[in-house]
């Protein structure tokens, strides 16, 4: 893949997640949909990575997030004229909360701007697609997105305080546009703590 993967390496489910993650590795995302979807599709006639986002649009209604409907695993543009995902700022929002209130710990590789993540087979350097990340401090939480169709996109959660995240959920700016929002909404959410 053109983020570093390679034919026949072998990961650990939670480091692939992590990387794929970090630097929007669809390939990554790819494997990780074609794996959990295997499991699904023991006892079905349907492709492992159809049964994978059935999974994705279903767990997406159940915890409420009732603008977003994904027709693929990694939200890359179907067509010229279809995404691969539909979802609102709003439901963005809420998805990273959720994560954040059930297992913490599942974005924390996506707060630091540079990390080492290894596979059995070699250490990849994993740098953040987040261009901002290193401005805002205590962040939770990142990650980044872009198509033609959907713009450039961010979502990202930071602590302003002892125990208080905010978070911060872009979309549809441009791809460097998108990092220029964020940070103007960072400096005016820290401003307004502030008093």
């Amino acid at each position: 893949g053109d983020t570093g993967l390679s034919p026949g390496e072998e990961w650990n489910f939670k480091k692939l997640i992590d990387y794929s993650l970090v630097v929007s590795s669809n390939d990554g995302i790819k494997a990780i949909a074609s794996v959990a979807g295997a499991e699904l599709a023991l006892s079905s006639a349907t492709s492992s990575e159809v049964l994978f986002i059935d999974r994705m649009n279903k767990l997406a209604r159940e915890i409420g997030l009732t603008e977003t409907y994904f027709l693929n695993q990694s939200g890359l543009d179907v067509s010229e004229t279809l995404s691969g995902s539909y979802g609102s700022a709003r439901d963005m929002a809420l998805l990273i909360d959720k994560i954040l209130k059930t297992d913490s710990h599942m974005l924390e590789a996506t707060s630091f701007s540079e990390i080492n993540i290894g596979s059995k087979n070699k250490v990849h350097d994993a740098v953040n697609t987040n261009k901002s990340i290193e401005k805002i401090p205590n962040v939770l939480a990142s990650k980044t997105g872009y198509t033609k169709l959907s713009g450039g996109n961010v979502v990202l959660a930071f602590n302003v305080g002892l125990n208080h995240p905010v978070i911060i959920s872009i979309l549809g700016s441009s791809y460097d546009g998108r990092f220029d929002d964020l940070n103007s909404i960072v400096l005016a959410t820290l401003a307004y703590f502030k008093k």
